[in-house]
């Protein structure tokens, strides 16, 4: 019989080499001009360049045009310098250009898949936008002023008594606001819901940071957590828990009065759940209220720092 370690050997050499001749192949594809990279690993250092937008506004423009090209061993990224090739190509062309690039550490191994920011562009990502946009349409924001000037008030008042812990009452303010949007639930001092959405947003933020070597060799999803090197399995498990608790608990909370045929706060995970049925939702509806609730915290996030550099 072959020596199985052998065969192992061979077949590995043979993926290695296919996926090189792949990479040849790509390559001949034409693509913009960009900062020449490493022979193999590409601009994987670009890459990890803080502030990369704004030096590529600022000098990569200068040299190589509207659109650059930035090279890693799995991904290619084209860099939009123009606002008017923006309108163009993501919103006149947005059937082409809506997918999202494969991310494995995020996306497959933390979970975030299932966001409506970070979802491949398909049916169900489809689905996904008409559910956040039966409620958040401008018609429906416009009912939403008196949770404003209440959430306003309250962050005055905080700011009044402590102006120099600012950024904290902006994040407060946020959390509060989205918090009883999405779930109609009444945040408190050290919230642990809270405290379970900011941890997972934090492990899904540095993921999409920085550099990981699974996200340029795809096959490393499947090394082991207890192997040398394994730690980034470790905090991708950890992601994945934390991204689990925050979409699960405020959304089953919310499921489970509705259940009980309790008195529930009006939110955009009971007014959709009313308007599906109930405690009678089917799975689908469930499933796309639940990641669109989710989704929720994220554009609050965004929303937060653009604040915070504005106070800075």
């Amino acid at each position: 019989m072959e020596n199985p370690e052998r065969l192992l050997t061979g077949c590995a050499g043979t993926l290695v080499v296919a996926w090189l001749l792949s990479r040849i192949y790509h390559r001949q594809l034409p693509l913009p001009r960009g900062p020449p990279g490493h022979w193999l690993w590409g601009n994987v250092i670009e890459i990890n360049v803080p502030h990369r937008a704004v030096k590529a506004a600022m000098k990569w423009r200068e040299l190589y045009g509207d659109l650059i090209c930035l090279r890693t061993v799995s991904n290619t990224t084209i860099i939009v310098n123009s606002e008017a090739l923006v309108t163009e190509l993501l919103e006149k062309r947005a059937s082409e250009t809506s997918d999202r690039p494969r991310n494995v550490f995020v996306r497959e191994l933390m979970g975030w898949n299932t966001s409506t920011v970070l979802h491949r562009h398909n049916n169900r990502h489809k689905q996904l936008r008409k559910t956040m946009a039966s409620v958040l349409q401008q018609s429906q924001a416009r009912t939403y002023s008196p949770l404003h000037s209440s959430n306003l008030l309250q962050f005055l008042r905080a700011l009044s008594k402590t102006p120099e812990n600012y950024m904290n009452h902006i994040d407060d303010s946020a959390s509060r606001f989205i918090m009883d949007l999405a779930y109609g639930h009444q945040i408190v001092e050290d919230d642990p819901l809270v405290k379970a959405v900011r941890a997972g947003q934090i492990y899904m933020e540095d993921g999409l940071a920085t550099h990981q070597w699974v996200n340029s060799l795809p096959f490393l999803r499947y090394y082991p957590a207890w192997g040398p090197g394994g730690e980034f399995q470790k905090v991708a498990q950890e992601g994945l828990r934390r991204r689990l608790e925050y979409a699960n608990v405020p959304f089953d909370t919310v499921m489970d009065r509705i259940r009980r045929n309790e008195i529930v706060q009006p939110s955009f995970t009971s007014r959709l759940l009313e308007q599906n049925g109930g405690a009678n939702a089917s799975e689908e509806d469930v499933d796309l209220i639940k990641w669109s609730a989710a989704s929720l915290f994220g554009g609050g996030t965004a929303t937060v720092s653009m604040l915070d550099a504005y106070m800075i």
